[in-house]
């Protein structure tokens, strides 16, 4: 069986955490939930009472591993895997303290001028069209948002590993690669 790399793994990660992002940020502004429900009605109200908490999860997790995989970049190749690696698994430890802490932060200024855009928006689409696009216009940058906040939790979480490994060599011995 062959191993694959933790760089392997964190970019699967980063495709799953936007895929689950925009599935969630989707279905919460366009109310899929409710052809959910009529399909299978408890898994519709799991997914209904759920679906913004994924958002909020898959937008840190992807803050966190696009944070790592550039911290990555700036490790020389000899320690990349091991220091990727463990960042990774100090993410998915770290995700459940990381997320409504940045989610948290991303309402921070809000409605700052909110009415202003949704009335432009409904002007310019219609009521209806432009209330959808108005929603989908404020979960995607709360989106972004919570994933920006999550990218320096990811960074910080990389710096630590980073220093772990380096205080882990023994005294007298040359880190790998040096």
């Amino acid at each position: 069986m062959r191993i694959r790399s933790a760089g392997w793994m964190a970019g699967r990660l980063t495709a799953l955490a936007v895929l689950v992002g925009l599935l969630s940020l989707l279905s919460y502004v366009s109310g899929a939930h409710i052809a959910l429900r009529y399909l299978d009605p408890p898994l519709g109200a799991w997914w209904q009472s759920n679906e913004f908490w994924i958002m909020e999860g898959a937008a840190s997790a992807l803050g966190m591993l696009i944070a790592i995989r550039i911290g990555a970049r700036l490790v020389e190749p000899a320690l990349r895997n091991r220091i990727q690696g463990g960042s990774i698994i100090a993410a998915a430890i770290a995700l459940a303290w990381v997320a409504p802490v940045c989610a948290a932060l991303a309402r921070i200024g809000w409605n700052a001028g909110g009415q202003r855009v949704e009335s432009g928006i409904v002007g310019l689409a219609g009521y209806g069209t432009g209330l959808l696009i108005d929603k989908l216009l404020i979960a995607g940058v709360y989106f972004l948002k919570t994933a920006g906040f999550a990218f320096f939790a990811g960074l910080v979480l990389f710096g630590l590993v980073l220093a772990a490994s380096f205080a882990s060599v023994r005294a007298g011995e040359p880190a790998a690669g040096a």
